[in-house]
């Protein structure tokens, strides 16, 4: 399937921004901008849908009183008029399709229009501030981020006027917005002001400009979303046993769908920052909810030795471990309470090695232990996988594995499954924390008790807290059930 190379554009309506100075300037008169814009476009798209692009603005109108303009009143940082207008860029994309729209804000002076700061309307010969211009942009190149005269200049990246096209400058360029599915709002906000200089300002008597601000270079372009939220819901998709949908109460008012992990969670880690994280459900603004799982580790990708290969075995007699030799393993058989099942051994060839693991039990009652000349090195319980790298181990060294069962209940296959392998020389990051290896600590961070900015692991506003007992309270009401 071609994915969202090419995508069809319509535009629905002009993106207008309309800037009417009509006025006697030079001490006198007053001056007027009008601002009225609107764009909107649908983004068409084989698959998956349909996105959609909407831009609006006010209303913005200077009025000078004729007094503003009064010599009395001239100085050359004396605004005679000052108003702004806000322009609205909204854009909804399709659910699990990451949508980019790119564009430019252009200046475009209407064909019958005066162009001030041409031969016949002149710029004020040592004014730099005379009719202004300033763009608050959160996108693109903004070329009028601080405020800047407005007068016409080839060499400032203005283009001529034409038989068909006024003269036309670039405001924003590369400006950009994006969406997964939810609505993106941008603001544009352009500020225009004229000053009541202590020059003579006639040249600018009785003359009228107008324009528009419009969205040009407009290109959109879908591409694949490639997020966290997204990746949980491919996993859904595909039949991951482990992703449910939530489509309980309120669901069908959400924006995105929500997904948890449910069961036997195996491939819930996320790397991120460094760190390992467990993700805990999705959010109906596509955001996915983690928890800290510790620092991650690393593992060796290994080729697992043969059964031949495992010397001087000493397997449970009551529950034997049982060798598979496809996927070359050796899986524990005690599922019976308050049982445990252990195998040793040492290998045939000195060298390094990699023990892997994977355990499916009861969490915190039901557990694996391995050994090596009995020094434990690691426990793990619930469901849990990964690698110890064994370095430097030699043919008397005694590896031994435990699995332990309390006196009730199982979950998940109740086993622990190994294997033995020699490095192939690739190595990995594994998150597969449990236990202490998963805690940020086990101290209390703080021992004080009087504001919720001490709790938790961010310093938060102190508030003053106060205490009442109920013995102090006379009218108590007490409610069997509650919503929020």
């Amino acid at each position: 399937m071609e994915k969202n190379n090419k995508l069809k554009i319509i535009i629905s309506s002009i993106f207008l921004l309309v800037i009417v100075a009509s006025a006697a300037f030079a001490y006198f008169g007053s001056f007027n901008i009008y601002v009225n814009n609107k764009i909107a476009v649908n983004i068409l798209t084989e698959d998956p849908g349909e996105a959609t692009f909407v831009s609006n603005a006010t209303f913005l109108n200077l009025q000078v009183p004729a007094l503003n303009m009064n010599p009395i009143n001239s100085n050359d940082e004396k605004e005679a008029a000052k108003n702004e207008a806000v322009l609205n860029v909204t854009l909804k994309g399709h659910n699990n399709v990451l949508t980019v729209c790119s564009f430019d804000i252009v200046f475009e002076y209407d064909l019958g229009s005066n162009i001030y700061g041409d031969e016949v309307t002149y710029k004020t010969s040592g004014a730099d501030k005379e009719i202004t211009m300033q763009v608050v942009s959160n996108s693109g190149t903004n070329y009028y981020e601080n405020e800047t005269n407005f007068d016409f200049n080839t060499s400032n990246g203005w283009s001529q006027k034409t038989s068909t096209v006024g003269a036309k400058k670039v405001l924003v360029s590369g400006a950009q917005i994006a969406s997964i599915g939810y609505e993106n709002t941008q603001n544009y906000k352009f500020i225009g002001k004229y000053y009541n200089l202590s020059l003579s300002q006639s040249q600018l008597e009785g003359k009228s400009f107008t324009g528009k601000i419009y969205a040009d270079n407009l290109s959109c372009d879908t591409k694949e979303n490639k997020t966290l939220y997204s990746l949980v819901q491919k996993k859904y998709n595909e039949g991951n046993t482990f992703v449910k949908l939530y489509d309980g109460d309120g669901s069908d008012t959400y924006a995105n769908p929500v997904y948890y992990y449910n069961g036997a969670v195996q491939d819930n880690n996320v790397y991120f920052a460094d760190l390992c994280w467990k993700m805990v459900r999705t959010t109906d603004t596509g955001g996915v909810k983690l928890i800290y799982n510790g620092s991650p580790k690393t593992a060796a990708e290994s080729i697992p030795i043969e059964e031949s290969q495992y010397l001087n075995v000493s397997n449970d007699p009551n529950y034997p471990y049982t060798f598979d030799s496809t996927n070359k393993t050796w899986t524990s058989t005690n599922k019976t309470n308050s049982a445990t099942g252990t195998i040793t051994f040492t290998v045939a060839e000195a060298g390094d090695y990699v023990l892997s693991y994977t355990v499916s039990s009861e969490k915190k009652y039901d557990k694996a232990i391995f050994y090596k000349d009995d020094v434990a090195l690691g426990t793990y319980s619930g469901e849990a996988s990964g690698t110890i790298t064994l370095e430097g181990l030699t043919t008397s060294n005694v590896i031994k594995v435990e699995y332990t069962k309390d006196s009730s209940a199982s979950k998940g296959s109740d086993n622990v499954v190994f294997s033995l392998g020699k490095p192939s020389g690739n190595s990995y990051l594994t998150c597969n924390n449990s236990g202490t290896d998963s805690q940020i600590g086990t101290s209390a961070f703080n021992s004080r008790e009087k504001s919720p900015a001490y709790v938790g692991y961010m310093y938060n506003t102190v508030y003053t807290i106060s205490t009442k007992s109920s013995s102090e309270l006379s009218n108590i009401v007490f409610g069997n059930s509650f919503t929020y």
